[in-house]
């Protein structure tokens, strides 16, 4: 059976990777030379304010920019193959998802920068594209909670919570290069990946600049059982992006952050039937975020607030046959939280979302268009009982249009009272509902930490 012609587009330069290309020739020093205060040990994720890991109130883990920089990292699903409880379950089209401890990949919360990003893998069919916001040279680190996060994040983290931390400017400008290439023993399937960074000052103390840029290609893979088929699709993917970071002064900090790319993916099937043929297909995707954030320590204590728009366009090709309708995924989301220490022992944090989704696809419903908004409130005190003994309480309250009012509460218990071992009592109770079911949790969470998150009727768009 004669192979179907593969569409692809003419090859083209990305601007924003020869702006960087420019940025780090012109103005960029050798990283090597540069030092940085080690803040591996700091995490934000499992309660929105800072906390070393061992004290975090929750299954956490951290993989450092140097272990990403040891191993060939192409997407976020490379950055978290090996990690505990962290596996990649196939999602269709021999693509992957992320799944924590179990739980279905729609269940992953990713984060960049401590802000959500569109999921688009219950939107669009067989999607990994969250796996690929993030050019691997912009990540500094990957902070992991494994289990429910519910009572911060919504629904959508009942498995966990992937968040990326980007590289920031530094005092001095500092910039890498990066190039990874691999060839497997079977025919196709073959890499290469190309990234750039650079980051300093534009004015002392005052304005920074930091700027990533990556172009990669996989090959397609040939189907052995199925010749002129694929068994994996080839890739050919351009990203970038660019923030701009304002410290008025030592308390406060502003960010303004693009964030794009264009994929391309080229796969052939095999289509059945009375007369079965075979047809190439190619999807062209096309990220964009625009991101705007504050962080402020005040005289009374902590804030952050954050304005987010990012959108996800899914144009489908195919020879011969019909290819499927456009698809269109947007997302605004204005966020924020204070937090303010009471007595010495209670750090109470307080916040609210606000989500608008908007999909365009002819088979969302007649109309070809959906339109949801969410709003969200969050309450948490984080308690210090005694010296090394934490209480961690929290209820997050999600309103939807279409499905009502939902409390997510949360319970964290954790110890690291005795010498040598930073969880002390190991324990675990978890209890998840969704819909109508229950089903308690298998995974505990990490040694020492007693945590109870009751999730009621977690309702799904």
């Amino acid at each position: 059976m004669p192979r179907a012609p593969v569409l692809r587009s003419a090859p083209a330069c990305s601007p924003i990777f020869i702006a960087c290309l420019a940025a780090f020739a012109g103005n960029a020093s050798a990283e090597t030379a540069a030092t940085a205060t080690d803040l591996d040990a700091v995490v934000v994720t499992a309660t929105a304010s800072e906390r070393t890991l061992d004290t975090a109130p929750a299954s956490m883990s951290v993989i450092t920019r140097e272990e990403l920089a040891a191993r060939p990292v192409y997407d976020l699903a490379d950055a978290l193959r090996g990690e505990p409880g962290i596996a990649l379950t196939g999602i269709g089209l021999d693509r992957r998802g992320v799944s924590v401890r179990g739980m279905d990949p729609s269940y992953t919360m990713t984060l960049l920068d401590g802000m959500r990003v569109n999921s688009s893998i219950g939107a669009i069919a067989h999607s990994d594209y969250d796996l690929g916001w993030m050019p691997a040279a912009a990540i500094e680190r990957v902070e992991i909670v494994r289990g429910p996060m519910s009572s911060l994040y919504g629904s959508e983290a009942l498995g966990g919570v992937v968040n990326v931390i980007s590289r920031s400017a530094t005092d001095a400008w500092i910039g890498s290069l990066s190039a990874n290439a691999g060839e497997p023993d079977a025919a196709g399937g073959a890499r290469r990946q190309f990234g750039v960074y650079a980051g300093g000052p534009l004015v002392a103390d005052t304005l920074g600049l930091s700027v990533f840029a990556e172009r990669s290609r996989t090959d397609e893979t040939p189907n052995p059982l199925e010749p002129g088929t694929s068994r994996r699709e080839g890739r050919d993917a351009d990203s970038g992006s660019a923030t701009l970071s304002w410290t008025p002064n030592a308390f406060h900090r502003v960010d303004l952050r693009w964030l794009g790319g264009r994929e391309e993916r080229v796969r052939h099937g095999l289509q059945s039937g009375a007369n079965p043929y075979i047809y190439a297909s190619r999807d062209e995707v096309d990220r964009d975020q625009w991101a705007l954030s504050h962080r402020g320590r005040w005289g009374w204590g902590e804030s952050g607030l954050r304005a987010s728009r990012a959108s996800i366009d899914k144009i489908n090709h195919r020879a011969p046959g019909t290819p499927t309708g456009p698809q269109h995924l947007r997302d605004e989301i204005v966020d924020g939280h204070v937090s303010k220490w009471f007595g010495g022992r209670h750090r109470v944090t307080a916040g609210g979302e606000w989500r608008r989704e908007s999909l365009t696809d002819t088979l969302v419903n007649d109309a070809g268009q959906d339109e949801a908004v969410h709003r969200a409130v969050f309450l948490q005190d984080e308690i210090a009982l005694a010296d090394g003994w934490d209480l961690v309480l929290g209820d997050r309250y999600d309103r939807h249009r279409r499905f009502g009012g939902q409390h997510s509460p949360r319970a964290y218990w954790c110890t690291n009272a005795v010498t040598g071992c930073s969880r002390a009592v190991p324990a675990a109770a978890s209890r998840r509902r969704r819909s109508s079911s229950s089903r308690p949790s298998t995974t505990p969470p990490s040694p020492g930490c007693l945590s109870c998150t009751a999730i009621p009727n977690c309702a799904r768009r």
